[in-house]
């Protein structure tokens, strides 16, 4: 029941973009703390690949260091008549991190469902019709396998593991409901660009507003932490944590 509240949360997070759900202005908002920044920064940028085993790394920076080129390919075959085109919705979600310093984000690509994907593509938005689903889950490792078809997740991420990020897919199932599929986009595709923002995290960094979705203050200075120049993919997290530090007072934060 928890997770289906959570589901909920951010799904709902994502269409009110459609609904025109309005909060306040976040460059009225005080000036956040060095010590929350820093502790949202802590919680956004390291998902936790690489922690497991006695011999794990622990958690690191993930980034990509160069352009994030998307094929959109596919698209669900139902929707309901609150919901935006599916290619509107990603294209606004793509845009919110896309005004992030560092990050360089544009779809390349948009075509019906294929395995093929465009030789151009370092991120594929697949959305994936249960007729290809027999065919395609063999290919797939076992715990995306799983995610894909259990009906609490239904969707899953490959190759976001890297330090560096540069070949990445999200694969969405075909039939879930408009606030899975929305909650299934927005964690995802922050896992893709290397940030941790599930259903819990998401109003500590998102605001909706009648002209869509944003960073609000706290959430733009945290996020844009993890692509600050001063701070390199794959350091761990107590280095990042001092460096982002650093960066932060030298900007006033105290």
């Amino acid at each position: 029941m928890l997770r289906n509240l959570l589901l909920l949360t951010f799904g709902t997070l994502f269409l009110m973009l459609g609904i025109g759900y309005f909060t306040a202005d976040p460059t009225q908002m005080e000036k956040p703390s060095q010590a929350r920044t820093l502790q949202l920064f802590d919680q956004i940028a390291f998902s936790g690949y690489g922690e497991a085993g006695p011999t794990g790394t622990g958690p690191y920076l993930r980034r990509w260091q160069g352009p994030v080129r998307v094929a959109l390919i596919g698209a669900p075959a139902k929707t309901d008549s609150t919901e935006r085109p599916w290619s509107s919705a990603v294209s606004d979600l793509l845009a919110v991190y896309d005004a992030l310093p560092g990050l360089d984000i544009s779809i390349a690509n948009e075509q019906p469902f294929t395995r093929d994907i465009p030789p151009e593509t370092s991120l594929a938005i697949i959305t994936v019709p249960a007729s290809a689903m027999d065919d395609l889950l063999p290919t797939l490792p076992p715990a995306a396998a799983n995610a894909l078809t259990n009906k609490r997740e239904g969707c899953a991420v490959l190759g976001a593991e890297a330090a560096v990020l540069n070949n990445v897919s999200i694969l969405i199932a075909d039939g879930l409901s408009a606030s899975s599929r929305s909650a299934c986009l927005g964690e995802k595709l922050a896992t893709a660009l290397g940030f941790t923002i599930d259903a819990k995290m998401a109003g500590d960094v998102f605001r909706v507003r009648q002209d869509g979705m944003m960073f609000h203050g706290l959430g733009r200075m945290a996020a844009a932490l993890v692509y600050d120049p001063a701070l390199q993919p794959g350091m761990g997290r107590d280095q990042a944590r001092s460096v982002a530090a650093d960066l932060l007072k030298s900007k006033g934060l105290e």
